[in-house]
């Protein structure tokens, strides 16, 4: 059974400054209980498209990287403030995660590089009882000018 804690503001201002989380330790189906998870916690925030479908695949991508290369995954947190969607999962593996080039004729080896794509900042951070993988995707467009990887000047023509 997984336990579902809430934390926040709440009221009045509804989905400014919320956090929730999900205990993922003893699910059976992380994968399934992390997005369903999700996709609640996100309806609830009123946080719909690109948002909502890019953080669900975000999340599962976090959590079966998890599954497969770091012991499993340990909790989900959500938290919802007004420029920003922070997705934390924490695994009991002290490496931070490491993209590896997709092969030819073995699967895998584009989760880091999808999360990469669909997230404005992904990074980890160390913890005593291994790392958290977090990853923040921006609830509106950037500013011109404020964009993660530069963009030329001049583009051939």
């Amino acid at each position: 059974m997984n336990s579902i804690v809430r934390t926040g503001t709440g009221g009045a201002r509804r989905g400014l400054g919320d956090a929730r989380r999900l205990d993922l330790s003893t699910a059976q189906h992380a994968v399934i209980a992390a997005r369903d998870f999700t996709r609640g916690v996100l309806a609830d925030w009123g946080l719909g498209e690109p948002v909502g479908s890019d953080a669900v695949l975000a999340v599962c991508e976090l959590v079966a990287n998890a599954a497969q290369h770091a012991g499993g995954p340990r909790t989900l947190r959500l938290h919802h403030s007004k420029t920003a969607l922070r997705i934390e999962l924490s695994d009991p593996d002290p490496a931070a995660p490491t993209p590896r080039p997709p092969g030819i004729g073995r699967p895998g080896g584009y989760g880091l590089i999808v999360l990469q794509r669909l997230c404005h900042l992904w990074g980890s951070d160390p913890r005593s009882t291994g790392k958290t993988v977090w990853a923040e995707i921006l609830l509106s467009p950037p500013a011109p000018g404020r964009f993660r990887v530069p963009v030329p000047a001049h583009q051939p023509r």
